[in-house]
């Protein structure tokens, strides 16, 4: 689900963020102040001037001033139409233009002139390489994770394991994020080839749990609408909406979030937010790195570590979980 920072809106004639369109929506500030209304519809979005893609403001006319609305999501902005951008749209054109100057190389892919190259088969899923990862690019651009550096002359071993392990995860999310704006706009220009330079779908990499049936021991990016409810005072259960069949098992595929390894991993904050949306009983759109197992009847995530278990799974939420969003092209001034 690509969300955006700010969309241009016809109405007032200028880029606006999601809290800012909800204030001039209810006509209440983030204090409670009284303002002037000056937006009546949930329609009145669209990607950037030059670009016709209608968006929708998730959780307009929620009056966050009010305590009660406190668990809440804060609003942002979406593609709920399946719209897709005008051939003019400033947005997709720098996209791709910064892709076209990137040089990226990480465990599972490479960026190169507008070429990706993904270590990937569709008979095999994602092929595990014994290299570490390394990562640079030509320019500075929010496909690129600027915490993502080239681990050299390592003094402890488990140190450069923690480290490779953090490296290798961002590089899927970029990856991810990649995707979103595929599935919107095609990024025409762009190329897909596996590890033997053969032409791929970029569909193929990412397999959507809310169309297929069954899955295998293939090693994918599986995406689709998930939804969390509570355990206890400390788990939450993670669970993707559809069920599949794995090895003859038909079941919703799971897995159990410990919160004391959320704050361990620092990660306390994301831990919160998936309480709210338990609480709120709201599904969202989750991306799992990997693949399953079954116990005891049911089909689980596989995870090759424990300690890193939140960091594996739950950086691959959709980006409003992340909170990466993306900045709308700047107004030109006359």
């Amino acid at each position: 689900m690509v969300t955006y920072k700010k969309c241009y809106c016809p109405r007032i004639n200028d880029y606006i963020s999601a809290e800012e369109a909800n204030h001039l929506f209810i006509g209440k500030d983030t204090l409670g102040n009284i303002i002037q209304k000056k937006l009546f519809s949930n329609n009145e979005f669209q990607c950037a001037e030059d670009c016709q893609l209608n968006l929708t403001c998730i959780n307009i006319g929620v009056d966050f001033s009010n305590p009660e609305n406190s668990n809440k999501i804060k609003p942002y902005f979406s593609n709920r139409t399946g719209g897709t951008h005008s051939d003019s749209c400033s947005r997709v054109k720098k996209l791709v233009a910064k892709l076209s100057k990137s040089h990226i190389q990480t465990k599972y892919y490479s960026i190169h002139d507008n070429l990706i190259k993904l270590d990937f088969s569709i008979e095999e899923g994602f092929l595990e390489e014994k290299k570490a990862t390394k990562s640079t690019s030509s320019v500075t651009n929010k496909l690129v994770n600027s915490s993502s550096k080239t681990i050299s002359s390592p003094t402890n071993k488990e140190n450069l394991k923690n480290k490779t392990r953090l490296q290798h995860i961002s590089s899927i999310t970029r990856l991810i994020d990649l995707y979103e704006e595929y599935k919107i706009n095609g990024l025409n220009g762009i190329n897909f080839v596996n590890k033997y330079n053969v032409p791929i779908n970029f569909d193929d990499v990412f397999y959507n749990l809310d169309s297929h049936t069954t899955i295998d021991d293939k090693k994918f990016i599986y995406w689709g609408l998930a939804k969390c409810f509570q355990k206890n005072s400390d788990q939450l259960v993670l669970m993707f909406t559809h069920r599949c069949t794995y090895d003859g098992i038909t079941s919703f595929l799971s897995t159990i979030l410990f919160k004391d390894q959320f704050i361990k991993n620092r990660k306390k904050t994301l831990y919160t937010k998936l309480e709210k949306l338990a609480n709120n009983k709201q599904e969202f759109l989750l991306y799992y790195f990997g693949n399953f197992t079954q116990n005891k009847g049911c089909i689980i995530f596989r995870t090759d570590n424990v300690k890193f278990f939140c960091i594996t799974v739950l950086l691959l939420f959709s980006p409003f979980l992340r909170q990466n969003k993306r900045d709308g092209p700047q107004r030109q001034s006359n």
